[in-house]
């Protein structure tokens, strides 16, 4: 099946304050995680992701060569829908694939799966 484009993923080239490419000595509050050869996993403050009235039970951000590749976190209290709203304000309606919600561009792939019963959400932003 065909993939929408969504040219504002790449224009947003991110979420929030996290932007890819960007190194981790920009953000205050990571807490290393994994190191393997190039590439580091580093828990990020959940409070520090600021999306309506989304809460966030985790943030992980993956840097490989020092530049922010991988954004991903997952949402509690019901926040599926704020999330949802979100998103398709800021990036547009998704394809839904299966159990998953696609936003796709060029250079950047956005998947959110719903978890805990379709009350949240667990999300991957990452660059292709």
């Amino acid at each position: 099946f065909g993939f929408t484009l969504f040219n504002n993923l790449d224009e947003s080239n991110g979420i929030e304050l996290y932007k890819f490419g960007t190194s981790p000595e920009k953000y205050a509050h990571l807490e290393l995680e994994i190191v393997e050869g190039n590439t580091k996993l580093f828990n990020a403050d959940p409070g520090e992701l600021k999306i309506d009235s989304v809460v966030f039970s985790y943030v992980r951000l993956t840097f490989i060569k020092n530049q922010l590749s991988t954004i991903a976190f997952a949402t509690r209290n019901n926040s599926l829908t704020p999330l949802m709203n979100y998103l398709k304000n800021k990036f547009g309606t998704p394809v839904k694939n299966k159990n998953e919600y696609v936003w796709k561009s060029t250079k950047l792939k956005l998947l959110l799966e719903p978890i805990n019963n379709h009350q949240d959400a667990a999300v991957n932003f990452y660059s292709n």
